[in-house]
């Protein structure tokens, strides 16, 4: 009966010391709490039904990107690499504290940066960021255009922000995913301005209407005169 007992205890063991190397290890706080709240986060990302898209890039990494809204000026993103949790953790609690999903487990490249695409005359609106270190402007790698937020390899998932000069409305926008050499699009909500020149066709400058029109006065009288030339020699 004694060798039963331990055997379960050893079993016990075994199976808790299987699934402590199944889950994360990094640590957003300083405090105890930090690892296990950063896990509940990422098993439980506060996104809507619909409001969310998962990039997919040629190598099968996975991201979802999740738009949780927009107050006034400020615009909320939460992004998560799928199926991409790393191996072990530091507080046993977790254990007791949150259900082990299927997925856990690492598939695909950590991810390098993503960005939201902006509209050109939305890049010189955006006022703040958080968290800090994001680029506006075209992506060097990529040349793709938005607001672009950099992570370590360590990064599970995460909440970015960034606060624009105004209230603008909501409308489908690019957003991307980069990891190593690949990269992919989605479209998810964003801010647009319905003046931008990206959507609005340019009014033409009057310096340039007054040169069309001397082009095709030009070439009117071109015509006038070759037609009157072919008229003379066939008389």
């Amino acid at each position: 009966m004694s060798k039963l007992k331990g055997f379960g205890i050893f079993g016990i063991a075994m199976v808790l010391g299987l699934m402590a190397m199944m889950v994360p290890s990094a640590v957003l706080a300083d405090d105890d709490e930090g690892p296990i709240r950063l896990i509940r986060a990422c098993l439980a990302p506060p996104c809507q039904e619909g409001n969310g898209v998962v990039i997919q890039l040629d190598d099968g990494s996975s991201y979802r990107v999740c738009f949780i809204g927009h107050e006034g000026n400020t615009w909320t993103y939460f992004v998560q690499e799928v199926c991409a949790l790393p191996t072990k953790v530091e507080d046993p609690r977790f254990l007791s504290d949150v259900t082990i999903p299927d997925f856990i487990g690492i598939c695909g490249k950590d991810l390098s940066h993503w960005a939201l695409g902006l509209e050109k005359c939305l890049i010189d609106k955006v006022i703040s960021y958080d968290p800090d270190g994001a680029e506006v402007g075209t992506d060097g790698s990529t040349g793709f255009t938005g607001i672009k937020w950099n992570v370590s390899d360590d990064f599970i998932c995460g909440q970015f922000s960034f606060t624009l000069d105004g209230d603008y409305d909501e409308g489908p926008v690019l957003v991307m995913a980069k990891a190593g050499p690949n990269s992919n699009t989605a479209v998810i909500t964003g801010p647009v301005d319905p003046q931008c020149s990206d959507s609005t066709p340019p009014v033409p400058e009057v310096s340039t209407i007054i040169m069309l029109s001397l082009g095709l006065v030009a070439l009117g009288g071109f015509v006038l005169i070759r037609r009157r030339k072919q008229g003379t020699v066939s008389a």
